[in-house]
């Protein structure tokens, strides 16, 4: 079983969310993206209809996302889009792998 303190606090979604979630909890649609500040740099957030909290999206995430979307860029046209949650292992951080949410496309 999960944790419960890591899921207290925050807006956003970590990889040990993801982690925790039913693989139906993680097919989910793109409910919005919204532009929001997060350590004083404007991020896009992805938002999803089955979570309350966002996926700050990375240049990768970005990138998966304009792939799925077969290189439409203008997020608008991303809502309502299958999409899986899932954990990538090879994320790295400061160099090291840590690991981190990846997505892909949905059915």
């Amino acid at each position: 079983m999960p944790l419960a303190s890591k899921f207290v606090g925050g807006r956003y979604m970590t990889k040990e969310m993801v982690e925790a979630m039913s693989d139906k909890e993680r097919a989910c649609k793109i409910d919005h993206i919204s532009v929001e500040a997060i350590t004083g740099v404007e991020k896009l957030v992805l938002y999803t209809d089955k979570h309350d909290v966002g996926l700050p999206l990375n240049t990768t995430r970005i990138e998966q996302l304009i792939e799925i979307h077969g290189g439409a860029e203008e997020t608008d046209d991303w809502r309502g889009t299958a999409i899986v949650l899932t954990v990538d292992p090879n994320v790295r951080y400061q160099g090291k792998r840590v690991g981190g949410v990846g997505i892909a496309a949905g059915k």
